[in-house]
């Protein structure tokens, strides 16, 4: 898990790749992780011709959804997806679009262990400084429990 953020290489992946929708499944963040494989085995054709994600239709739950650009499915709507960006260079060294998807990854990781809210690209940062402060609490309760020394004499056992 990636525990401090290289803003600079999320931002350079953010702007190659887009990311809509809400990751609040874990097929939805199976696709993340199916994105980074596609990127990382072959970043020239990778989303090239289609987009991948998931599509919702009449309570039927999420439904997997690949589709070439500028179509849609016939029924239901596209609930997450991941494409590339017109700023998408296949030249370009691959590892800072794999890096961005990786934290958004985690994010929706931290969420779900946590409860706070849904993982989207706009609310990234917020999901960090919260992981940061999370962290921090539960060190300082582990700290704070390994400090207590018990001593069986003082218990009467039953």
């Amino acid at each position: 898990m990636i525990k401090k953020i290289d803003w600079e290489r999320f931002e350079n992946g953010q702007k190659q790749l887009i990311v809509e929708g809400i990751a609040s499944t874990e097929d939805r963040k199976k696709l993340v992780g199916e994105a980074i494989g596609l990127i990382f085995t072959d970043p020239k054709t990778a989303l090239k011709n289609e987009y991948i994600g998931y599509k919702n239709y009449a309570g039927f739950g999420d439904q997997r959804f690949d589709c070439p650009y500028g179509m849609g499915p016939r029924h239901g709507s596209i609930v997450f997806s991941i494409e590339r960006s017109s700023l998408y260079d296949e030249n370009s060294n691959h590892e800072d679009k794999i890096y961005f998807l990786k934290c958004f990854r985690d994010a929706i990781g931290f969420i779900r262990r946590v409860n706070h809210y849904e993982t989207t690209i706009d609310n990234i940062q917020e999901v960090y400084r919260r992981k940061i402060e999370y962290e921090k609490k539960s060190a300082l309760l582990q700290e704070f429990l390994d400090g207590i020394v018990v001593d069986d004499e003082d218990f009467d056992i039953c």
